[in-house]
């Protein structure tokens, strides 16, 4: 069975012949080096950083390789304390939480470039904006975080006042005495009383896989709705449906608050986000951005199957799937949902291959498991908690197992990685830091804040 897809072609494309893209990589000599024994790549860099394509045709195809130099941390807080020498993130993980804690990256599939940001609860206040360029393998700010110095000692305080960095306390202080506000919500730096603080930037938040990037606009919706220009480096937001302060936490007012997934509709040019929260699960939500105006999205999954799904597009589809689990009948038999952008029309693909008493407890939502689409094999590549060989005990937390999902035979079946593969579980929040990139044609994965970049070649 195939799956539908619907193209777009811009009128003119039958008459004209498209501009050739300059080649990605540099055409300098510089060679680098790849150990095969460790599996460990150094990339060779023309004078502009660029890497040359001499260099990056050391990467094999198949094995899992490291890329040298390329950790968050280490790379970032230099840069970080170069550009504000006295910022202090008053979190209990600081800058690694930008990565470290449920938060994911947008992906710049046409720049060939990921942006980070995330944080938030007690783990980190970091609200700046990061980037990694895969042409150059490097890390730099896209924008700097917001300083601590004006913030009100309950805010800076750990934990702070309301348990979470995500919350400014002014703002929340502002919100309840303006329930009707729609200028300011408790996720970002209002501030009625320090007129240094009031940037309007968001706070740190737990991301989640909901960033995406297009157009020269990072967007995400968790919590409000937020979109990063990076051409005037600022920041803008709404309440989704034209809600106010109130009435956006209420049934239906849709605050994304956990699990958040979202995708960009590069046709009609609208975010589409969920799921909704407000004490359970709900559904998605879209942002027309040409119309200014807002939709709840039809025939997605809502409810604890929305929460627990991975998401990743396959062209025209976004296609979500809920692991398994051993104790309850949640989403068995496993099923991955296939919805079209253009017909909102779903289809449902009951896979073969898995034993249900090798799945994962019903109580754990790890919101482990991701997933991605491989145009080369025409398969998704999966990594779920599973207990594949029936070794670990009930309750355990499980390896993430990587397997291949076949839509034409829906099948799902585990694939054994080779080279610099990391050692994964149930408790690694990954999240959206793994990526197809068609400027590699590899996967891209970032396992933890404080580990070098990993890519798998497929061409």
């Amino acid at each position: 069975m195939t799956i539908p897809t619907s193209e777009y072609y811009p009128i003119q494309s039958a008459l004209t012949v498209a501009e050739e893209q300059p080649p990605f990589f540099s055409q300098g000599q510089a060679g680098g080096s790849y150990n095969p024994n460790t599996f460990l790549w150094t990339p060779g860099r023309d004078a502009s950083g660029i890497i040359t394509r001499r260099s990056f045709d050391l990467v094999p195809l198949g094995p899992w390789v490291e890329v040298a130099q390329t950790a968050f941390v280490k790379k970032v807080q230099p840069l970080l304390s170069a550009a504000l020498p006295t910022y202090n993130d008053p979190g209990a993980s600081d800058l690694a939480d930008v990565l470290d804690d449920y938060s994911g990256f947008a992906h710049d599939a046409d720049g060939g470039r990921v942006f980070a940001h995330g944080g938030g609860h007690q783990g980190s206040a970091n609200n700046g904006l990061y980037r990694f360029d895969l042409r150059k393998m490097t890390w730099a700010i896209a924008k700097l975080p917001d300083m601590q110095t004006h913030w009100p000692a309950n805010y800076k305080t750990n934990p702070p006042r309301d348990n979470s960095y995500s919350i400014y306390t002014r703002a929340q202080d502002y919100c309840k005495a303006n329930p009707t506000t729609t200028v300011a919500n408790h996720d970002m730096f209002y501030d009625p009383i320090e007129p240094a603080a009031d940037t309007r930037n968001p706070t740190a938040r737990h991301t989640y896989a909901a960033m995406t990037f297009a157009d020269g606009k990072l967007r995400h919706g968790v919590r409000q709705y937020w979109e990063w220009t990076e051409s005037t480096n600022t920041w803008s937001r709404k309440f989704p449906f034209n809600k106010n302060y109130i009435t956006h936490g209420k049934p239906g007012g849709g605050a994304t608050g956990e699990a958040v997934k979202g995708t960009w509709d590069e046709v009609n040019k609208r975010y589409i986000c969920g799921p909704f929260w407000n004490g359970t699960p709900g559904g998605f939500w879209g942002y027309n951005t040409l119309s200014d105006t807002w939709q709840w999205m039809n025939n997605l999954p809502s409810g604890w199957e929305a929460y627990a799904s991975a998401a990743c597009r396959k062209a025209r589809n976004w296609c979500l799937f809920a692991r398994p689990t051993y104790n309850k009948n949640y989403f068995w038999p496993p099923m991955l949902r296939v919805w079209n952008l253009d017909t909102q029309i779903t289809q449902t693909f009951r896979l073969s291959g898995l034993k249900k008493d090798r799945c994962i407890d019903a109580n754990r939502y790890d919101e482990s498991t991701i997933m991605e689409y491989v145009p080369e094999i025409d398969r998704i590549f999966l990594l779920m908690p599973y207990d594949l060989n029936d070794s670990f005990p009930d309750e355990a937390t499980l390896p993430l197992v990587p397997f291949l999902i076949d839509l034409e035979a829906a099948s799902i079946t585990p694939e054994v990685q080779t080279g610099a593969f990391p050692s994964l579980t149930a408790r690694s929040l990954i999240k959206n830091k793994f990526f197809y990139s068609e400027k590699l044609r590899a996967l891209v994965m970032v396992s933890d804040s404080g580990s070098n970049v990993r890519i798998r070649r497929y061409a």
